[in-house]
Formats: structure tokens, C-alpha cells, sequence
């Protein structure tokens, strides 16, 4: 099942350190917790694979190191022990359970080794993929990153696809940790079951780095997953999903514990029974705003269509870009946090943007319907505590008379034909005959939502 990765990244603040920056996906009742921790100039995003695959039955929680992706970029240190005792702080703010499997590629495994050594009461599983005994650069990276920053600087908007650590961090970290670090000599010392997973064609490093890697752990497993480059989970990533399943002993649906746990939902919650073949019985459930999956859809699908409405075709980008010119509005107008605004609309486009606004400016949408008698409209307004209200320019006077009478200190009017095509609006105004015009003069407390601008009363 394809997920947004990032709608489940979070901020880790980690006291005095530099917060790190984590994407943390779990689902009802996990089985277990998989950590995975990238290598030199990657990201968490590069696990984007085994995050969408794994997520279905387990915590996943893959990290940005510090100066790496969207975390923190400090001046320095970049040494292993500063390292890991990030990865010790970033644990503790996830509050992972008791033992979880870590993976690691290329350098992160590395780093996962050295947390395994510090911690072992804590790894239940490790994984390493494409790491090495040592990681000695190939002599044309070592010279350029023997350049000054200035002049790597220059090149590096070039290479931000494939490195996602700027220049002056990259130099720093192989400085201090990358060029240094030997684990030969630390393998023989791993207490958990250790797996090694390693393509054929990988010509990061020499293939001895990679090969003696697992004779060299006391419990290694070596799988070679053939044709593949340095990326192995991006580039053979069904093999290296089996491999770890095989090992963690997560294939699906294989365990006791597995068909206990789906029969006890499908006890709890008959229509599980219904499901297709292969459909999820639970999801992760991200701990974000509704507003925030507009801006995914808006991220992932820009130009697609979002509205159609009487000829209308609104993208999930415009959609969005109207949802913050409303949420803008709002706040200049005096809507805080918490404050509740009422959206008196039929369905028009002016309603999910209205809506996706209101979250957006940190306020709570309440809903009424338009076929509702005054009276009982009033009621709802004074019942919700709504401080401002959203409607159609025809009810300018029940709206002035809410103003009066209910908390109200805000109305934003709209106009039935604002998102209409131009030729299907200027018709249908003809048709009205001006009766749903907004008043020419505002009174004291409205203002005109429409499609070209925001309008408020003197």
C-alpha cells in the first residue's frame, strides 16, 4: 500500500543536542519496531520502500542523521561516539519499545554496530545492508572533498538528489567518522543475530569491504541479492523486503501469533472478514492536522484535479493556495487558535476551502445547513460559540442579525457565482437579477470572501 511517508515525520528535540528530524509510522498493535538508519549523504527518505512495506504490521521509524535531510545542519562534531549518542537521545524521544530490530546501510550500519555494542540489551535483530569493515573513499571523492567549501558549494546544487548533506557537513563527517572507523575488530563482539545483505555490483567500496563482513560475526547471515548497485534497498527492494522478512520472521501471515491477532480482529470487527486479498486490516493513523493532508495531496498531485464544479477544475495546488489565502484572512481578522468558525455554505468550492482554511489558521469548523429556519440557525451559531461565520451574500441579514444577537464578532460573505467559469457567472447574476448581490455598503463587522480578493468592512 503506497503511503506519504512524510505525513508521519516528526521533530525530535533532544535537550542541549541538535534535534533530529524522524519519520515514525505505527499502526495498531504493532508486532515489533524496525529502526533504519542511513549512511553517508543519505536520508530517511531513502527507506521509503521497506517504511510503506514494513508499516502495515510494524513500527518503523527511519531517522535523519544530524546535518543530514531535515534535520539540524550544526557546525560539528560529526565523530561516531556524538553519532550514537544521538541515535541514544533520538530513542529515548520515541519512546521505543524495550528491544526493536536495527538496520543500517553502508555507514549507518556502522553506526547501528556501535549502538548494538553500547546497547545490546536492546537490539533484538540487526541488519546491515551494504555496510563494510571500513569505508576508504575512492581517490577522486577523497580529493573533492579535499576542496574548499566555497568552490563545493557551487557544485553541490547539482548533486542534491543524491547527497543530502551540504558540503562543509559531508567534509566534517568524513573527516571525523567515515575515514576513521575500523569494525573488524568490533563484529566479533555483536551478541544479536546479525544479517548482511549486499548486492554483487557494488563498486562503492572494494568488494573484500563488503564480503568479509559477515565471516567476520559470530552470528552472521550473508545474502548476496545479486545485480545491484551501493542502493540495495532502492534498487532490489522486493529482495531485500524477503530477505529481512525472512530473517525477522515477519512473513505474512506465516506465525501463530499473526492468525491469533487477525482473528481476534475479525471477532472485534466483522466486516474485516470482507476485506480483499491483501487489503490491510489496520493503517497508521499519522498525528497531523486535516489541513496537512491537503498539503501531501497538494505536494504529491499538484496539477491534478481536486474540484469540479460547473465547469470549474481545481487543482489539489490552487486548492490549497485558496485554503491559506482564506486561513490568512481569518487571522487578520481577528481569529485565533481554538476559536470556532461557523460555515453556513451549500456545496460550493468556497466550502473545503473555507474548511481546510479554518484548520489551517488553527480554528475549528463548525457546520450548519442552509435549509435550516432562522431561528433554529441562531440557536446553532449561540450553541457552538462561533465567534465568526462564513455564508452566502443572500443571508447579509440574518448574518447582521446574528451579529447582533449571538458571540459573533466576524462575518465573511461569498457569492453563489465567484467560482464559476466568467461566461456561467456573468449568466447566472443575469439570472438572479441582483438578488443575491452583497450589500454595496458593508456594515461594521463583514467582510466579502470572493474569488480575487478579500474585502473588509470600514
Amino acid at each position: 500500500m503506497r503511503i506519504d511517508v512524510e505525513l508521519y515525520r516528526r521533530r525530535l528535540a533532544l535537550g542541549g543536542r541538535p534535534s533530529l528530524s524522524a519519520i515514525d509510522i505505527e499502526p495498531e498493535n504493532p508486532r515489533r519496531a524496525l529502526v533504519f538508519i542511513h549512511g553517508f549523504g543519505g536520508s530517511a527518505r531513502q527507506w521509503i520502500h521497506q517504511l510503506t512495506h514494513f508499516s502495515e504490521r510494524d513500527r518503523t521509524v527511519a531517522l535523519d542523521l544530524r546535518g543530514h535531510g531535515d534535520s539540524d545542519q550544526p557546525e560539528g562534531p560529526y565523530d561516531v561516539s556524538t553519532l550514537v549518542d544521538d541515535l541514544e537521545a533520538a530513542f529515548e524521544a520515541l519512546d521505543l519499545p524495550a528491544r526493536f530490530a536495527l538496520v543500517g546501510h553502508s555507514f549507518g550500519g556502522a553506526l547501528a554496530v556501535e549502538y548494538a555494542l553500547r546497547r545490546p540489551q536492546r537490539v533484538d535483530r540487526l541488519i546491515l545492508i551494504a555496510a563494510a569493515g571500513e569505508f576508504p573513499l575512492a581517490w577522486h571523492y577523497r580529493t573533492a572533498l579535499r576542496l574548499p567549501v566555497a568552490l563545493l558549494n557551487l557544485v553541490y546544487p547539482f548533486l542534491r538528489r543524491t547527497l543530502k548533506a551540504p558540503p562543509r557537513v559531508l567534509k566534517r563527517f568524513h573527516r571525523e567518522a567515515l575515514s576513521v572507523w575500523r569494525g573488524w575488530d568490533r563484529f566479533s563482539q555483536l551478541e544479536p543475530r546479525t544479517l548482511v545483505i549486499r548486492g554483487y555490483r557494488d563498486r562503492v567500496f572494494a568488494r573484500p569491504y563488503f564480503e568479509k563482513v559477515a565471516q567476520a560475526l559470530p552470528l552472521g547471515e550473508d545474502v548476496n541479492v545479486g545485480a545491484s548497485g551501493h542502493m540495495v534497498m532502492l534498487e532490489r527492494r522486493d529482495a531485500v523486503n524477503r530477505a529481512m522478512e525472512r530473517f525477522l520472521g515477519s512473513g505474512r501471515g506465516s506465525s501463530w501469533r499473526e492468525e491469533r491477532r487477525d482473528r481476534r480482529l475479525v471477532r472485534e470487527r466483522p466486516w474485516l472478514a470482507h476485506y480483499d486479498q491483501g487489503v490491510p486490516f489496520t493503517i497508521a493513523i499519522p498525528p497531523i492536522r486535516i489541513d496537512e493532508l491537503l498539503t501531501s495531496a497538494a505536494r504529491r498531485f499538484p496539477f491534478r484535479p481536486a474540484l469540479f464544479f460547473h465547469g470549474l477544475r481545481m487543482t489539489y495546488r490552487r486548492l490549497e493556495g485558496e485554503a491559506n489565502r482564506f486561513a490568512r484572512a481569518l487571522i487578520d481578522a481577528g481569529v485565533r487558535p481554538g476559536d470556532r468558525v461557523m460555515l453556513l455554505l451549500p456545496n460550493l468550492p468556497q466550502l473545503p476551502l473555507c474548511f481546510f482554511g479554518t484548520m489551517r489558521a488553527g480554528a475549528v469548523a463548525a457546520f450548519a445547513t442552509p435549509l435550516s429556519e432562522p431561528d433554529e440557525l441562531l440557536r446553532q451559531i449561540r450553541d457552538s460559540g462561533a465567534t465568526a461565520l462564513v455564508t452566502l451574500s443572500q443571508n447579509a441579514e440574518l448574518a447582521a442579525r446574528a451579529l447582533r444577537e449571538t458571540g459573533l464578532r466576524r462575518v465573511i460573505l461569498t457569492n453563489v457565482w465567484d467560482y464559476l467559469p466568467w461566461g456561467r457567472a456573468i449568466l447566472f447574476r443575469l439570472r438572479s437579477g441582483g438578488r443575491m448581490n452583497p450589500p454595496r455598503r458593508l456594515p461594521p463587522g463583514f467582510m466579502v470572501l470572493s474569488r480575487h480578493l478579500y474585502a473588509r468592512s470600514s
